[in-house]
């Protein structure tokens, strides 16, 4: 985060940078004690994934704004904008590029991870799929977010900006109520079919069986994620070579 906003920062766009960062550390500080939100575990889930990634993507729709603002005053004055420069804009343009291959990086990683993390619960390996799908989450989905943000925000489209975080964001939370409702459903089963227990390793009933599936659906996500990321890259190393 902090690296994020350094090079944000050395493309000119301070205030963005500052208000946005300044949102979100405010409203982590103040939500997360009323949330009861674990930082760096998973006792709950819902409110621990939920809820800072939605502050973060406000924080992130603010600088986007801000940007695409600052960007279109610098058009429409002939270059009389003192934070966006012509050659500060191309610096933009570049750390666009740069967020655009970590993007496309980050969800072929969390894709393989995640994929890997579901086949090996699927087969019985002995894991904490509550923590490490979390933790899977959490940090891949800020990342890919916050890659996509200033990627998208090197645009100056204010459109393309709201786009791309919301099939992001979408895609990234579908993750939850897919792992939810398959716990839900294995819970049924196991109490109508307790004889499908001898087929589950652990112990565990059909609870890690089925949200190993549903880890293998957030890998699929992941994977959609990765070509959305990627598709972006190409077009964005088309139009800005």
């Amino acid at each position: 985060m902090w690296a994020v906003a350094f090079l944000t920062i050395k493309t000119g766009l301070r205030n963005a940078a500052t208000i946005a960062f300044v949102v979100i550390g405010c409203a982590a500080v103040l939500v997360a004690p009323i949330f009861e939100i674990d930082l760096f575990g998973a006792q709950n889930r819902l409110s621990a994934e939920v809820v800072p990634s939605t502050m973060v993507v406000t924080g992130l729709l603010l600088a986007a704004a801000l940007a695409h603002a600052t960007i279109a005053r610098e058009r429409t004055s002939g270059g009389a904008a003192i934070i966006f420069s012509r050659p500060v804009r191309r610096e933009a343009y570049v750390l666009g590029k740069f967020f655009g291959i970590e993007a496309v990086l980050l969800g072929a990683v969390l894709m393989i991870a995640l994929a890997g993390i579901a086949s090996m619960a699927i087969w019985g390996l002995a894991i904490e799929l509550s923590l490490m799908a979390g933790l899977a989450l959490s940090l891949g989905e800020a990342a890919v977010l916050g890659a996509a943000a200033v990627f998208f925000a090197s645009f100056g489209s204010l459109p393309m900006i709201a786009a791309g975080l919301g099939a992001f964001f979408i895609l990234g939370h579908l993750a939850a109520p897919v792992s939810a409702a398959l716990g839900s459903v294995s819970f049924a089963f196991s109490a109508v079919v307790p004889r499908f227990d001898a087929f589950v390793p652990a112990g565990g009933g059909l609870q890690p069986c089925f949200a190993a599936y549903g880890l293998l659906a957030v890998a699929v996500i992941a994977g959609v994620m990765f070509f959305i990321a990627a598709s972006a890259l190409i077009y964005h190393f088309r139009e800005f070579p």
